[in-house]
């Protein structure tokens, strides 16, 4: 018997080429979102690192002083000063108005802030007489103000171009009249 002669079933590879792998497709788009990402997630760091700086130095720079009788305070921040005051008789004085005689300063209701050249006050009274009493006496102090005198309540506008307006209004409350002053000007040096 014959036997077939055994063939080869190795590939003949040709002198001088070689079989390469193919190159994959995705590695450089990763590579791309790999470094927008990375140079991404950098800014934020540095962004966020400057944001704390900043905060740190006005924290720094920030100082409150309140005063022994916890009603006036000062915050002093690099943007300007805060001052604070609870005292109604102290604010209606420097509004310029003349508290109603008799009135009683209503407790945790008045204040005064001034932020940046800018003085903001309120202050509130109550009184047992009747609106239309304090209404006369305001008229006389103040024969200049402005009075709008509605079913609720009745205001008085007392107006300086120069130092600001002070608005007053004078309702009744649970059986006292209530006298809410407050003014918005320019704070004097």
């Amino acid at each position: 018997m014959k036997s077939a002669p055994a063939s080869s079933s190795a590939p003949s590879a040709t002198p001088g080429t070689t079989a390469a792998a193919p190159a994959p497709q995705g590695s450089s788009a990763l590579k791309i979102i790999l470094i927008v990402l990375g140079v991404l997630a950098m800014i934020c760091i540095i962004v966020v690192g400057g944001m704390v700086y900043v905060g740190k130095k006005v924290v720094d720079r920030t100082r409150a002083e309140m005063a022994e009788d916890r009603a006036n305070g000062t915050v002093t921040t690099p943007f300007g000063k805060i001052q604070t005051s609870k005292d109604p008789i102290r604010i209606a004085e420097m509004m310029g108005a003349e508290v109603f005689p008799g009135a009683k300063p209503m407790p945790d209701s008045s204040s005064m802030v001034v932020i940046n050249g800018t003085q903001m006050m309120n202050a509130n009274f109550s009184t047992a007489s009747t609106e239309d009493e304090v209404l006369a006496f305001y008229k006389e102090k103040y024969p200049a103000a402005s009075i709008i005198d509605t079913p609720e309540n009745k205001m008085v506008m007392i107006g300086d171009k120069e130092k600001g307006g002070i608005v007053m209004t004078i309702n009744v409350e649970n059986g006292e009249t209530i006298i809410h002053m407050s003014k918005i000007a320019k704070a004097e040096k």
